[in-house]
């Protein structure tokens, strides 16, 4: 029987979503059969079990890697890497997110390390191989012209869970007990904030400082996106933006629809409709290089409005390949201007386009890491089968997966709860219950004051 080479790709996300599937489908394409190991993002603490768990459900369905990458840092264990040592599988770790949001990365020196961000060469914790940006598909126009202005697709962490952790502020391992205020803000924006120290809230629960930088990130995002709200902006995201935004900005909901993008196919329908793709960079990589948007709007030759990033521009030059802004005038200026010369519009599309088809494409990426891991695709590839792993409720499992799944992006399937378990309030009320209360509260001390 003829051997299908096998690369045991891990990674951490909630959804499988187009950005991911593009990479691991050209993989497929050049014959490599994928088997896609999920990590729950709350349980990277515990990786040695789950990774040693992993290892148990590989012999037992047979499966024999002949290369492992790592996506961030899922399946980075002593356990993880003793297995691949003992059959000398090659092993690589390719950070798509800002190395930030990791701390003790001692076991990344057992591997060949790429990341998407320039920003990980000033982790003090790792240093990386080679900088390899993202990548999208290949370049494609879209079928139909554009009905909509500005179009924004993307997450929101559930910050109101955060506020009400942080509301009678923190304690730093080396700053004490802090406020909530002005200064602390801008000192949580800065990505080295969280390799400086460890954080509690008052009540003693520990607060990973990734996590208050991601909070913090979102408050960017949705001040951002404010400045566009009467411009013909419509935002696309999970459904907690509804609770999130009732609460930060509730101006925005009106330009707010659920709704998730998991393959090519709705990737280019979403695109197409909007006349420019409005891109906004995480605090954890504010100039490190292009993130899955930049490249989603190159792919489909929507002319790209993005923040500055300094490494993004490299690759997209501003005002060639990509429209930058810097501040709220800026950004509303540019942003009418685009939507009202549509030559600029192209030009601008058809840059960033050809940029992405010579260099930045997921089946380039995908050939550059079997060059890496010194995995030998085929000479003459069919699509190899995708073996889809998951820990949906503390064990891995088995999905079955069609073909028509996968094309049609329906097989979303859901790793880890929005929060751990163990970090819910017990027997509390819901937040709008307990805010509820405390107004009646006080409303009928006043009553009894002016009684």
């Amino acid at each position: 029987m003829k051997h299908v080479p096998t690369l045991l790709y891990l990674d951490v996300f909630r959804f499988y979503d187009a950005s991911r599937s593009g990479l691991i489908e050209a993989l497929r394409r050049l014959g490599i059969r994928v088997v896609v190991a999920n990590f729950p993002f709350h349980h990277l603490s515990q990786q040695d079990d789950i990774c040693e768990s992993l290892i148990n459900l590989l012999d037992k369905e047979g499966i024999n890697p002949d290369a492992v990458i790592s996506m961030n840092v899922a399946g980075l264990s002593g356990c993880f890497r003793r297995f691949s040592e003992a059959r000398g599988l090659a092993r690589a770790v390719w950070f798509i997110d800002s190395p930030y949001l990791f701390t003790n990365l001692t076991e990344l020196k057992h591997a060949k390390v790429f990341a998407a961000s320039r920003e990980f060469e000033t982790h003090p914790e790792a240093s990386i191989e080679r900088w390899v940006p993202f990548a999208g598909y290949d370049p494609r126009r879209p079928s139909n012209d554009p009905e909509a202005n500005i179009g924004f697709l993307g997450t929101l962490l559930p910050m109101v869970y955060y506020i009400t952790r942080m509301q009678k502020g923190l304690v730093g391992s080396k700053s004490g007990h802090v406020k909530l205020d002005a200064r602390f803000f801008e000192r949580v924006q800065q990505p080295s904030f969280t390799t400086q120290e460890t954080w509690k809230a008052s009540d003693q629960w520990a607060l990973p400082a990734a996590e208050i930088l991601n909070f913090a990130s979102s408050h960017h995002r949705i001040r951002t996106l404010s400045w566009f709200e009467d411009l013909g902006l419509e935002i696309t995201g999970p459904s907690n933006w509804q609770a999130e935004l009732w609460a930060i900005h509730p101006f925005l909901l009106k330009n707010f629809t659920v709704g998730s993008i998991a393959s090519e196919k709705a990737m280019r329908e979403y695109l197409s409709r909007y006349r420019i793709c409005l891109n906004i960079f995480h605090l954890q990589n504010v100039s490190g290089g292009p993130n899955f948007r930049s490249m989603d709007a190159a792919s489909n030759y929507i002319p790209c409005l993005s923040q500055y990033n300094e490494g993004c521009a490299e690759i997209f030059p501003e005002n060639v390949a990509a429209v930058y802004f810097r501040d709220c005038d800026d950004a509303r200026y540019k942003a009418k201007q685009l939507l009202t010369d549509a030559s600029l519009r192209q030009k601008i599309a058809n840059n960033a386009a050809e940029i992405v088809s010579e260099g930045h494409t997921f089946a380039k990426r995908a050939a550059e890491f079997c060059a890496y891991l010194n995995l030998k695709a085929p000479s003459n590839p069919t699509k190899a089968p995708l073996v889809y792993l998951h820990w949906p409720a503390g064990a891995w499992t088995r999905s079955v997966v069609t073909e028509k799944q996968v094309e049609d992006g329906t097989h979303v399937v859901i790793a880890q709860p929005s929060l751990p378990p163990s970090a819910k309030p017990k027997n509390r009320r819901p937040l709008w219950s307990r805010l509820a209360r405390s107004v009646r509260k006080r409303l009928s001390a006043d009553h009894l004051a002016q009684g």
